[in-house]
Order: structure tokens, then C-alpha cells, then sequence
């Protein structure tokens, strides 16, 4: 490799970009100049003396998170009613977990019904959950749940607020127009915490020219 490129990738390496504590708590004041993706993962938002690396499912994953707390203190996320409700057969112990959620599950626009023994109807889903998909993604709900059960010690509507914001957010890998990176990155910092996920990870991280001439000794 060219000596020159390994002293950059060096520098690169030990340059640190600015701690999570001093970052600006909302920075929608900030005229973006533009927004690209990188590697389908990660959210590049330049501004005049500074650039904003957003990993996007971490920031959908807040985003969705406080927009489902809302609903359990306020008004309940509107429920697509299926034209053709889907019945799911679980088994006994999954029927009890899905039983003891469906309260919460309704304030968060998911209407289910019990039918029989361990089985029951998706009646509707939120309009985000694509039709012909509600079954897959209660599912996936109920595996995530029991998997952050057994991991973390939350109460119950916590544990399934983090569960569905992790389950429904864009997942890495998937490529976005530049509409909706932008509104994306809006939407981020129009939250109460924006620079992390519900369970603290970060969602952003922030460079300054200052940092990239030091970088590049200019």
C-alpha cells in the first residue's frame, strides 16, 4: 500500500470526532447542505463548518420509539382495519405472552383478538406494517420481545416499546432516496433525545472542518 495512504488511514484512525456530550442537543436549526448515504447504512448530513454521521436504523429506531411512548400517554396510533384479517396459531406459551401485550398492543394500533386455544386474529395493524405482512411482523414482535426479555430487566411496556421501535425500524443495508434521508434526519432531531437509541446506543456522531484540516495539516 502507498506509505502515504497508511500515515493518512493512521491519522484517521486515532482522530476521535466530537464526544456525544458535546454535541448540540437539537441541531434542526442547522442548514443541512445536502444528504447522502454511505454503504446503505449511514446518513451523511453536511453543514457549513461540519458534517453529521447518522447510522439510520439507530435514528429511525428513536424516532419510531417516541413517536409509540406518545401513544401510550396520549392518543392511541390509528389501527388499519385488514380487509382479510389473518389468524395466527402460537404456542401455549407465546399465546400467554401475546394475551398479557394485547392491551398495549392496541394503544400502539394493533388490533388482535383471541380465537380458540392459542390462536387469535389480527383484526388490524399501524398503516406502516404492509398488508399481507401482519402476521410475520407479530411474530417478529413476539421473538424480539422474549429476546430482550432475556437480556434486560424493563417493565413489560417498556420492553415491548423498545421492541417494536427495533423491529419496524429501517434496517441497515437498505437503500434511501434523498427525501427520505432528509426527512429521516429532520424527524431525528425533532425528538427529546436524539443522540441515542433507546438503549443508550449512540445514534450520531459529529466532525468539524477543524478536525478534518488537522487531519489533512491544512
Amino acid at each position: 500500500m502507498n506509505p502515504q495512504l497508511i500515515e493518512l488511514d493512521e491519522k484517521l484512525s486515532s482522530a476521535h470526532p466530537a464526544e456525544t456530550s458535546q454535541l448540540t442537543t437539537h441541531q434542526s436549526s442547522l442548514n443541512f447542505a445536502g444528504f447522502s448515504q454511505l454503504f446503505n447504512t449511514y446518513i451523511l448530513a453536511s453543514a457549513a463548518d461540519k458534517f453529521l454521521l447518522i447510522h439510520q436504523q439507530a435514528a429511525h429506531e428513536r424516532i419510531i420509539y417516541e413517536n409509540l411512548e406518545a401513544a401510550t400517554k396520549g392518543k392511541p396510533i390509528a389501527t388499519q382495519r385488514s380487509l382479510f384479517p389473518a389468524t395466527i396459531e402460537l404456542t401455549p406459551t407465546d399465546a400467554v405472552l401475546l394475551n398479557d401485550l394485547l392491551p398495549d398492543l392496541l394503544q400502539l394500533g394493533y388490533s388482535i383478538e383471541p380465537f380458540g386455544k392459542n390462536a387469535f386474529v389480527i383484526q388490524g395493524t399501524p398503516a406502516d406494517i404492509d398488508t399481507g405482512n401482519e402476521k410475520n411482523a407479530l411474530e417478529k414482535i413476539l421473538e424480539q420481545y422474549k429476546h430482550f426479555s432475556a437480556e434486560l430487566k424493563l417493565p413489560k411496556r417498556e420492553m415491548l416499546l423498545r421492541t417494536v421501535a427495533w423491529q419496524t425500524a429501517v434496517k441497515a443495508g437498505v437503500s434511501l432516496s434523498e427525501k427520505e434521508l432528509e426527512g429521516l434526519v429532520n424527524d431525528l432531531f425533532r425528538c427529546s433525545q436524539p443522540s441515542s437509541t433507546p438503549s443508550g446506543r449512540p445514534t450520531y456522531t459529529e466532525f468539524r472542518k477543524e478536525q478534518l484540516e488537522k487531519i489533512f495539516m491544512r
